[in-house]
Parts: C-alpha cells; structure tokens; sequence
C-alpha cells in the first residue's frame, strides 16, 4: 500500500477538484483507514487470498456499508480504498509480493523507498491546521477514530523529514505514475457516484 504521505497527496491534489467537500473531513478520510491499527482487515475491506492470488479490496462493499458517515470524510476514505487497490493489484500481487518472497529483504527496502519518496512529496501536503484540527476533534469522540488524532501527528512527522534520493527498489517515476492512476480512476469512481467533478480546477503534478 502506499504511504501515509502519499494517501495525503493524493488527496490534496484531489479536493481542488471537489468543490462540495469539505477538504479537512475529506483529507482525515483519506488517511483514516491506516489509523485503525488493530482492525486492518476490516477498514480495508479485504476480500481474497493472498496464497491464491485472489486478494483484492471492495471498496464498493464499504460505500454501500458508509451511507451515514459525513460525506466528506467518507469520500477521503473512499479514495484512500481505491488507491491502495491500485497498488495491492498492480505493485504487490504483481510482481512485489514474489520478490519478497525471493528476498525477504526487498520488504524493509521498498518501504525504504516509500521514505525517501515522501521527502519528494511533502512540500505540496499543504493542510490548515486550524479546520484539520476542528475536524479531527469532532471525528475522534467516535471510538473507532479514537488513535486518528496520533496518526495525524506520525503524518507531520512524515512532512518533516528529509531524505537523500537514492532509491533502491522502486524508483520515483513508479510511485508518480501510481499517483496519478489512483487520482485518475478516483476521479472517475466519485463521479460515478454523482459526486460534483470540477475538472477545471483538478491539481497538475507538482513533484
């Protein structure tokens, strides 16, 4: 799955796109799924075998299980689904996880890699801290939000980290394209659910 930082990105570079979204509730909830430590299986809606090559997410089991979260915050989440789809389909079951297998190494180090390309990313994950913070307090009284305030917090540190770009196993131009799928068929998902698209306003590359 991709980084804290990049679920972060992806969903800054998308609410300049979704203009009836509140852009705190929406960026809590593209980063909520990973701050659920201890029910992963659960909040990533996993469904399949990894033995067998089946492993997938359904995220379309858990918008049909989210109608009465806040629209926003469900559609951060949402996306946060798409895109680790994305990465478990094409990165993980596609070549990552046999690797890792080969060479139990490979795991440490692309993780490594997802480091080093968060230095890359973290000058365009712009949040405002003022509604950031008044959202988080008003998701968190929910206890199955209770750790989302400390995993807010391992995000900053995230953004202020500085690493050389010497990449290892995954190179940057890999995790761009990944990026911009996951934006690319978010944006098409959210407005098959007849979500308003401002396509005029959607974020260019910055990294």
């Amino acid at each position: 799955m991709g980084s804290r930082l990049m679920h972060a990105y992806i969903g800054q570079r998308l609410i300049t796109s979704l203009p009836e979204l509140d852009p705190a509730r929406f960026l809590l909830g593209t980063i909520a799924p990973d701050a659920r430590y201890d029910e992963k299986e659960q909040a990533h809606y996993y469904t399949g075998e990894l033995a067998s090559g089946t492993r997938t997410i359904d995220y379309e089991a858990f918008w049909g299980d989210s109608t009465s979260w806040n629209p926003s915050f469900r559609s951060g989440y949402y996306v946060h689904l798409i895109a680790d789809d994305i990465w478990l389909r094409g990165f993980y079951m596609g070549w990552l996880r046999q690797a890792i297998i080969a060479d139990a190494s490979i795991g440490s180090r692309y993780h490594d890699d997802f480091r080093r390309y968060n230095t890359r990313i973290a000058p365009f994950v712009k949040w405002n801290e003022q509604a950031i913070n008044g959202a988080l307090h008003e998701v968190s009284v929910q206890s199955r939000w209770k750790t989302l305030p400390q995993f807010v917090g391992e995000v900053e540190e995230d953004r202020r980290t500085v690493l050389p770009q010497e990449y290892d196993i995954l190179l940057p131009h890999q995790l761009d394209g990944y990026i911009e799928t996951a934006i690319e068929r978010s944006i098409h998902h959210l407005g098959e659910k007849g979500l308003k698209i401002d396509t005029a306003k959607e974020s260019s590359p910055n990294h």
